[in-house]
């Protein structure tokens, strides 16, 4: 699979240069190293990276070629080429692949996302950041294929549009969620086994946000800011709501909106929780802090 090397032990040869004679094992694992963080988005200096390092020299480009793992960062916009796109899924044969689709948005991009949706079934990780308007939901609609080895979920921009389609819902192993800004339609079907929650979103059914946190009882991370459609009708009916209990939770965070915190007292996250609350100065919050009995734990502590 790798290269072999004959060293000359002729007096008269050259000597080699030092990174000649590092094996190819190690040079990899340096590859490996310069690659983004796998539990970061994809940039597109990690996508350029394997080209870059495939014209350095004949033996680098053979071993960048044998090596699948270095063509797994896709980093796609309006620019990208559908050639080079295409090469970049067959050198990465069956590995699986870190997804980011960034802006601008333009025509191009209809036939980059459907090249790309075919291989949904590889995708670990997939970020979508900014796409806004008709085009993001024109795009979206090519990604309808499950992708049952998909971890994490990041989606973030400044316009509402549906998700209902997105990966057929067949998302069994997601863990890591981002919905920044969306409608939350995609929300309450995808959360399953998530132990990383954002919601970013400008409004929330309350009964959905319940429906949501008690299907993820194994969140270790809870973002929300968002406001709540409705807090009243659900948190003041009679009798209240059971008990959500977040007993994997580590971090608790809540802002931009009072009416979000209505939901504190019906959670319950172990004393050593870190809590962090953003709040408007008014008297409305004091009474739903005050009802959490988790926070009140913490306090006494």
């Amino acid at each position: 699979m790798f290269r072999t090397q004959t060293m000359s032990t002729s007096q008269n040869s050259p000597p080699l240069p030092a990174v000649m004679k590092v094996p190819d094992d190690v040079l990899l694992e340096i590859f490996y190293h310069l690659l983004g963080p796998p539990d970061t988005a994809v940039q597109d200096s990690d996508t350029w990276l394997p080209v870059t390092l495939s014209h350095v020299c004949s033996n680098w480009r053979c071993l960048t070629l044998v090596s699948p793992l270095l063509w797994t960062n896709i980093f796609l916009t309006s620019f990208s080429n559908p050639a080079i796109l295409g090469q970049y899924l067959t050198r990465s044969r069956d590995a699986l692949l870190r997804v980011n689709i960034a802006p601008p948005i333009i025509s191009n991009m209809a036939l980059l996302a459907q090249t790309l949706s075919s291989q949904s079934h590889r995708f670990v990780s997939f970020d979508s950041h900014n796409i806004v308007g008709h085009t993001a939901t024109e795009m979206f609609t090519f990604f309808t294929s499950p992708a049952p080895q998909l971890r994490s979920l990041r989606i973030h921009s400044g316009y509402e549009t549906s998700l209902d389609t997105m990966f057929d819902d067949q998302m069994p192993l997601l863990s890591d969620m981002e919905i920044a800004a969306y409608s939350s339609n995609l929300l309450a079907r995808t959360a399953r086994n998530l132990t990383r929650l954002l919601i970013d979103v400008e409004y929330i059914e309350a009964d959905e946000l319940v429906n949501l946190l008690r299907a993820c009882p194994t969140l270790e991370s809870l973002n929300l800011s968002c406001s709540l459609r409705q807090p009243d009708d659900v948190f003041r009916r009679p009798g209240g709501i059971p008990v959500i209990t977040l007993k994997c939770l580590r971090e608790l965070h809540v802002h931009q909106s009072n009416s979000c915190l209505a939901i504190l007292p019906s959670l319950s996250f172990p004393k050593t929780t870190v809590v962090k609350l953003r709040y408007s100065r008014q008297l409305e919050p004091v009474t739903a802090l005050r009802d959490c009995a988790s926070l009140r734990e913490i306090a006494s502590n």
